[in-house]
């Protein structure tokens, strides 16, 4: 006889439900590529001129993933939270992840003295 456990069933379960994802951003972690490959983008964007050009971007120049069609919101570490309605109906959080040590390099370069533009 097979046994099946119980965190196999939900498992199961989890993956027959319609996911919700929220991509969380930690900056300097590569989230603008991924953010760049969902179709959420456009429909967050504030303008609905550039909301429709991202559109029509998107449409012409990407084939949309099954993760961009399940994903309902982008949020970015250190901005003003989403609403708790995006969060409550996310079934997953998608956090972008980087190695520490390449994250604070990273960060080192994007915020060095050199690298700003002269104030006028």
């Amino acid at each position: 006889t097979i046994v099946q456990l119980p965190q196999f069933e939900s498992i199961r379960q989890a993956a027959k439900r319609e996911r919700r994802i929220v991509l969380v951003h930690v900056g300097k972690t590569g989230g603008e590529t991924v953010r760049g490959a969902l179709r959420v983008t456009c429909r967050m964007r504030k303008n609905p001129a550039r909301r429709k050009e991202c559109e029509q971007h998107f449409e012409r120049d990407h084939y949309e993933t099954s993760l961009s069609k399940q994903t309902i919101g982008s949020i970015h570490c250190g901005d003003v939270l989403p609403t708790p309605a995006i969060l409550s109906s996310a079934t997953t959080l998608l956090w972008t992840l980087r190695n520490p040590i390449d994250r604070t390099i990273s960060w080192f370069h994007y915020t060095n003295p050199a690298h700003c533009k002269p104030s006028e």
